[in-house]
């Protein structure tokens, strides 16, 4: 059997058009490829409405989107272990660059995994919105953030939050290290140098 399709007006044969619950044929009017024109036409012309869509749809899901990844990936843990394979092969530095063009993102990843391992929580957010909101300076020394700093330390229960994370320079980070805040201030404090006296 054929169809004509609404909107080139070709007669193409019935496998051209999609499966739809109504009509006479049961088949869409447009044909697949007129349908995937129109709808690359509508993506191009409201960005900003599906990406509004996209994200109402992902926060009202969130949660089963990502028990269903996991019960994907558990099931087809063999299949992807062999894609993964291949795509390192195939592309021995794509991770690499990835990494270098993106340290925000690895940052991230690093965080998380670190909360992960130690069961304190963690949510996604942007280190942008860190840096921006404390106008890109430290904030124990007003000097320039090159680090992102957990208030209460992961190592001591603290979570990987928004709410549980700031901006900070590389020598006030690395000297606070695991410390709390005001444990690490008494020390800066008593000692000959504190760390913003430079």
């Amino acid at each position: 059997m054929v169809k004509d399709c609404k909107t080139c007006g070709e007669t193409k044969p019935l496998d051209q058009f999609s499966p739809v619950t109504r009509g006479r044929l049961g088949r869409a009017s447009d044909c697949k490829r007129c349908a995937a024109d129109k709808k690359a036409a509508y993506r191009a012309a409201n960005p900003e409405r599906i990406r509004a869509a996209n994200q109402k749809h992902y926060a009202a899901n969130a949660e089963r989107m990502r028990a269903d990844k996991r019960a994907y990936n558990v099931t087809n843990a063999d299949r992807r272990a062999a894609y993964m394979h291949r795509y390192r092969a195939d592309n021995p530095t794509a991770h690499r660059d990835w990494a270098r063009a993106n340290p925000d993102k690895v940052a991230a990843q690093r965080h998380r995994r670190r909360a992960r391992i130690a069961k304190n929580g963690f949510e996604t957010y942007s280190l942008t919105d860190v840096y921006e909101e404390s106008d890109y300076r430290c904030a124990y020394c007003s000097g320039p953030i090159e680090h992102l700093d957990h208030i209460i330390p992961v190592a001591k229960g603290g979570a990987d939050t928004r709410t549980n994370v700031i901006g900070a320079c590389a020598l006030c980070n690395q000297t606070k290290s695991d410390m709390d805040p005001e444990e690490w201030i008494g020390r800066v404090l008593a000692s000959d140098k504190p760390v913003w006296a430079r």
